[in-house]
Parts: structure tokens; sequence; C-alpha cells
């Protein structure tokens, strides 16, 4: 199902603040605003995208370069359940249950493989089959999994400078994709703030610069 404003009422308000909010930021430092994009749903093959649900919706994007990195900021909206009430059959009422990330991607130096790593602090369906990395820091082992991730490039990736910016930073789910760094947080009340997204930009030109070469 598409995305339908009218089934997602309740969020509109957020979703609509977000838009504003980042159509400030993008004018402040000259970046590019886009209030949908539909262009960003399908190009990832990485959580929040790969959730299962359906009126899905990238809103209140922002692209630009930070510190001289192209990015893209973005907020991802979905509908993750539809619960029903029936009797003798016949569906009395239906429940939507909405689920927003905000999703930031920068453009990395050289194409890196395939890495992707998810954090218990972030709300994930069907993650738990996943293998907990292997690193000298047992916290971070048992809080985070890897997700399709071959181990041997996990633990090339996951070097002690790595580890502790990641824990530092909380950036629990990020994948390496190509020559992209993807990274997605549950979002609440429409998105992330401005001040949010420029904090999150700058932890995550630094794992960039942290990130093993050659």
């Amino acid at each position: 199902m598409e995305f339908d404003s009218r089934r997602a009422w309740s969020r509109m308000p957020g979703i609509n603040a977000t838009n504003r909010a980042r159509a400030e930021l993008a004018r402040a430092h000259g970046w590019q605003f886009a209030d949908r994009a539909p262009w960003l749903l399908d190009r990832w093959p990485v959580l929040p995208f790969t959730q299962r649900g359906d009126m899905r919706l990238a809103y209140g994007s922002v692209a630009g370069a930070f510190h001289g990195t192209p990015f893209t900021a973005f907020e991802f909206f979905h509908r993750s359940t539809v619960l029903e009430k029936q009797a003798l059959g016949i569906t009395l009422n239906e429940h939507d249950r909405f689920a927003t990330d905000t999703v930031w991607v920068l453009t990395l130096p050289a194409p890196m493989p395939f890495f992707h790593i998810t954090s218990r602090d972030q709300v994930y369906f069907d993650t738990g089959q996943y293998p907990h990395p292997v690193t000298a820091d047992r916290k971070f082992n048992r809080r985070h999994r890897l997700v399709a991730t071959d181990p041997r490039v996990a633990g090339y990736v996951l070097t002690p400078q790595v580890v502790s910016l990641v824990r530092e930073a909380r950036l629990g789910t990020w994948a390496l994709v190509g020559r992209d760094l993807v990274h997605a947080e549950n979002a609440y009340l429409g998105g992330a703030n401005s001040q949010k997204v420029l904090e999150v930009l700058g932890s995550l030109a630094t794992l960039i610069s942290c990130l093993p070469r050659g």
C-alpha cells in the first residue's frame, strides 16, 4: 500500500513540522531540500529499509556537503503492523502501527566491503538470529549484532578505534554499502531536530576518518 496521509493523520503534524525545520536547515547551509524523496526508498538493502511493512515514505530530505563530504539525511516512515479487532468474523476496526527512522548517508572516500551492524538500543524486528561481533570489548559485543556480514569483514572494520568511537557517539545501527555509509536511528515526534542532524553528521564524518583504508 502506498503512503496514505489520511490513514497516517496522527503523524502528519510531526511530518509537516519536520519538513519545515529541514527546509530552514537547508537554507541556512546552502543544502538541497525535498519534502518527499521517493528515490531514496530502495537504494540501500539494510536497516531500516529491510523491515517489513508498507506505506513507505521518505521525507524531510536535506542533501549537500558536510565539511567536504557529500551526504543525505532524511526520515524514513512506514507502517509496520495493522491490528484488527474482529467479532463473528467481521472486522470492527483497524489500528495502524507506524515507525519512523532518521537516516544519514555519507559518501566514503573509496568503496568498502559490505558491513552491517545493529544495536539493541534500536528497535528492529527479526535481528535476534544474527551473531554478535567478536572484539576485545565484551560489552560492545553483547549490545550489537552483525547483520548478514562476513565475520572476516567485521574483524577488519571493527578496529579498537572504531569500536570506541561507535560506543562514545552511540552509533548503534550502521552499514557500509559500496561507497555509502548508512546510519539509522529510531525517531520520535516526526524526526530528529536540526541540532541532532548536525551532531550525527559530525560523528559519522569522524567515523569515516577512522575506518581502515586499503
